[in-house]
């Protein structure tokens, strides 16, 4: 940029003072011919002054704007500067003494606590660990009552059963005419099931006696009653036997 200026500046320097050389040619060779008048030669020195005080403005504008150059701005780096650490020589730290005596007398203060805590902590659970089996022994123990209280009330109702079970066969007992005649007498055992319905089922002589009438009858017997009441809750299926008495009376 600054070489295209220089050389714009040269070529209009040149032109101004070719064109003011023979702008005075001009001028000198009207005045020695023509003999111009006075009034017309002071016009053209006017002329002649304004023309050279212009070439000169105009010079002096490029002769500054070659001299301006061209401004670079300048990245400003701060540099930080660490501050040296000052190390304060009179301050010297002294030795720290141990008091190993303390020291050991501290663990096992220490080591006591421990041992006392978890002492402490053993205890509660061994506490709870007994409450909980006496809590276990209760339970059971009244789930034993329960039960036997069940246990004894089914026994109580069972023997309610047999006894008026034992009765109704009794009253629907019919002896037989021939063994009545022949005064035979005994007592037939005749095992059979009882289900939750209070039927009879599946009769047949455990233990027979020695007339064959009155074992005959037994069987006979229960396999015509078919049916009783029916069982305690507790029950669905009973086998029993059952004693079948023959006896004339006097």
């Amino acid at each position: 940029m600054i070489n295209k200026s220089e050389d714009f500046s040269f070529l209009v320097g040149a032109i101004i003072s070719t064109f003011i050389m023979v702008s005075i040619l001009f001028a000198q060779n009207i005045a020695k011919n023509d003999n111009v008048s006075i009034s017309s030669s002071k016009t053209e020195s006017i002329h002649y002054v304004s023309i050279v005080n212009a070439t000169k403005k105009i010079e002096k504008k490029e002769h500054k704007k070659l001299k301006r150059k061209p401004q670079i701005k300048k990245k400003v780096v701060k540099k930080v500067v660490k501050k040296p650490r000052v190390i304060d020589e009179k301050v010297v730290k002294k030795p720290q003494t141990i008091d190993e005596k303390a020291l050991i007398k501290e663990k096992l203060v220490q080591k006591q606590n421990l041992f006392e805590e978890n002492l402490q902590q053993q205890k509660l659970e061994q506490q709870k660990f007994e409450e909980f089996q006496r809590e276990e022994l209760a339970r059971e123990e009244e789930y034993k009552k329960r039960q036997l209280a069940k246990k004894n009330l089914l026994e109580e109702e069972k023997n309610i059963y047999l006894s008026e079970l034992a009765i109704w066969i009794q009253q629907h007992l019919e002896y037989p005419r021939h063994a009545r005649r022949m005064n035979q007498e005994g007592v037939v055992k005749i095992s059979f099931i009882i289900t939750k319905q209070g039927d009879i089922e599946s009769v047949k002589i455990s233990s027979p006696c020695p007339y064959t009438k009155l074992n005959v009858a037994a069987k006979s017997l229960l396999i015509k009653l078919k049916r009783f009441k029916p069982l305690p809750q507790n029950l669905d299926r009973w086998e029993l036997s059952v004693p079948i008495i023959y006896a004339l009376k006097d």
